[in-house]
């Protein structure tokens, strides 16, 4: 069982059409609730597999975790990460994304000591700029712009250079 943790129709339509495109085999009760305390309620052997939801308090989670909830996906999980929690729940293990809701202990951030040209190169991610206009602006090839933004990637943890712009600005903000 499948439960949304939502009260928009839309989303739980394009949540089952995204299950059914990558688990065409697995049979999928999605059940849409608009209150937490519905977990509570279901019957023992009716316990969800998954959870989709806003992101939870790190309380909440364990919590959900606490009462059977297999996994836990927030909605703004990225979706390869996604699709992989859900493989892990469906294999017997239990998914709660790091820290939910909350930000990762000093002692558990990336590395964000970043080079001068590293820093540079960041400020024009967070404006969205290609690897070539940002190769223009430093006077640099676009091959070396690349190397900086590989490197940028792997102290952030990220996979692609949007969820990196994300976590840039936030921090920028901050």
């Amino acid at each position: 069982m499948v439960l949304v943790l939502d009260d928009c129709p839309w989303r739980r339509l394009q949540l089952e059409s995204w299950l059914e495109e990558k688990w065409m085999d697995a049979a999928f009760e999605i059940v849409t609730i608009t209150d937490e305390n519905h977990i509570d309620r279901l019957e023992p052997g009716r316990r969800p597999v998954m959870l989709f939801c806003p992101k939870p308090s790190r309380q909440q989670a364990e919590n959900w975790l606490a009462r059977g909830v297999g996994g836990i996906v927030p909605f703004d999980l990225d979706p390869p990460l996604a699709q992989k929690a859900v493989d892990y729940v469906l294999a017997g293990g239990r998914f709660m994304p790091f820290a939910a809701g909350e930000e990762m202990p000093d002692a558990a951030r990336p590395d964000l000591r970043f080079t001068p040209r590293e820093e540079e190169v960041a400020g024009f991610l967070v404006e969205g700029l290609p690897n070539k206009l940002i190769a223009h602006e430093l006077k640099i090839s676009e091959a070396t712009v690349k190397v900086y933004v590989r490197s940028i990637l792997r102290k952030l943890g990220c996979h692609n250079r949007t969820r990196a712009a994300r976590i840039l600005s936030r921090d920028r903000a901050a």
